[in-house]
């Protein structure tokens, strides 16, 4: 069976919200004041037959009665269960940092100061289907995360990385290593994934899902991305550009991890405009006013593997990470002129 709705998923696993509600509260000694969700895979529309019920339960205290247990696993009907307890304090402390980090300055050069464990709390936190309490007594308790400030987060961790990789991608080039050049330019597609996502509020951290999400953005996703060869299904273009050249050497090596590195500066320089600078309607306009332009008639500099860039209002700054060499200053407007180029100018090698 594939992917279901929530209600679909109860139905055939022979059981209810109710039911469930019910156990839980029991397996947690609860007074009836706690907040539940349904989180996870099958909350989210993506699960399947196979799938587990995972649940979050944040009692209104900071504490749950005497013999109950942080986690606990039971089977209503044919689905099983998995339960986490957590204190509403820690939830409410951890919405705190979310929002103070928030507040500072753009900062891809540190990762942020989160757990794989705290981005997944605060992505379920957000999407979690309420079994009692709700949308409003989640709010009211302070345990509602902003969506805007969880994708936000994700960006910054999939810039952070795919910052390292690219790295990482230069001295696999300066040793001459195209097997390893070629596996990190599919680690940062992974990466690019996951900011493109992020500019569109999916904010599941969970790898797993990348590609079943991919799949579930708008058909106009590639808007005001500087890049060539988009299909309307993301998952389809994503899927395209991990096809890795059959013949190893220097030139298809290369020629794979500059594509990659070019449509990642393209997914990331939107992304940011839209989640991060408040410039998502001055930066599609600026893509707009390139038609008519022959970016291989342009004479702009060339961007190395590991070229990064930082946005503001007005202008651009573009250095290699990990070098000292200035950074190249240009204005706002040239920036996705720079990126178009290096697109189009980019070979794909399919040998």
């Amino acid at each position: 069976m594939n992917s279901m709705s929530f209600e679909n998923y109860l139905a055939f696993k022979r059981t209810s919200k109710t039911a469930i509600r019910d156990a839980a509260r029991l397996l947690a000694n609860s007074n009836g004041e706690e907040i539940i969700l349904a989180v996870g895979s099958v909350a989210e529309g993506l699960g399947n037959s196979k799938s587990d019920l995972d649940l979050l339960l944040l009692p209104k205290d900071d504490g749950v009665e005497e013999g109950a247990q942080a986690e606990c696993s039971w089977v209503s009907g044919d689905c099983i269960v998995d339960m986490q307890i957590l204190s509403a304090s820690r939830m409410q402390a951890l919405i705190a940092r979310l929002e103070a980090w928030a507040s500072e300055a753009w900062d891809v050069s540190r990762l942020a100061p989160f757990t794989t464990a705290e981005l997944l709390l605060l992505h379920r936190l957000c999407t979690g289907v309420p079994l009692s309490g709700g949308k409003e007594e989640q709010t009211a308790r302070g345990l509602l995360p902003d969506r805007d400030q969880v994708a936000r987060l994700k960006l910054h961790t999939a810039r952070h990385m795919a910052r390292t990789v690219q790295v990482d991608m230069v001295g696999y080039q300066r040793l001459g290593d195209w097997h390893s050049l070629l596996y990190a330019s599919q680690d940062l597609l992974g990466h690019i994934s996951d900011g493109l996502l992020a500019a569109f509020r999916f904010t599941n951290p969970n790898p797993k899902w990348r590609s079943r999400l991919l799949h579930g953005l708008p058909t106009d996703w590639a808007d005001g991305i500087v890049a060539r060869s988009l299909t309307s299904d993301a998952r389809d273009t994503i899927w395209r550009k991990h096809y890795a050249p059959p013949h190893i050497d220097v030139h298809s090596a290369l020629a794979h991890a500059g594509v990659t590195t070019a449509f990642g500066r393209a997914v990331f320089a939107l992304a940011e405009c839209r989640l991060v600078h408040n410039l998502e309607t001055s930066w599609q306009k600026t893509v707009s006013r390139r038609h008519g332009i022959d970016p291989l008639q342009m004479h702009l500099p060339s961007l190395e593997l590991d070229a990064d860039f930082v946005i503001l209002p007005d202008r651009v700054y573009i250095a290699r990470l990990n070098e000292f060499d200035t950074a190249l200053e240009i204005a706002f407007e040239h920036f996705p002129l720079i990126l178009q180029q290096e697109i189009a100018t980019s070979t794909d090698v399919r040998q």
